[in-house]
């Protein structure tokens, strides 16, 4: 397979870029870590909050079908 048009030049930059950055004192790896643990700590609260709202509405359905209220249930689920 022949790699795209430009694209040697382009990985020839990004090499450099690293050099630089690696020049100004930033240790990459730690760099690379950081924004893992990062993005990790992001992904998981977004997961929680997606399982709460879940959840939410779970209750809210079974608390609808309980009651028996169409117009109530309605309007509980369409509430965010």
């Amino acid at each position: 397979m022949r790699a795209p048009a430009g694209s040697r030049e382009i990985c020839a930059v990004d090499v450099s870029n690293l050099r630089g950055v690696r020049k100004a004192g930033i240790d990459l790896k730690q760099l690379a870590a950081d924004l893992q643990a990062q993005g990790a700590k992001s992904f998981d609260r977004s997961w929680q909050n997606l399982l709460g709202a879940i959840e939410s509405k779970a209750k809210n359905l079974q608390t609808c079908s309980l009651a028996g209220s169409d117009d109530v249930c309605r309007m509980r689920l369409s509430v965010s």
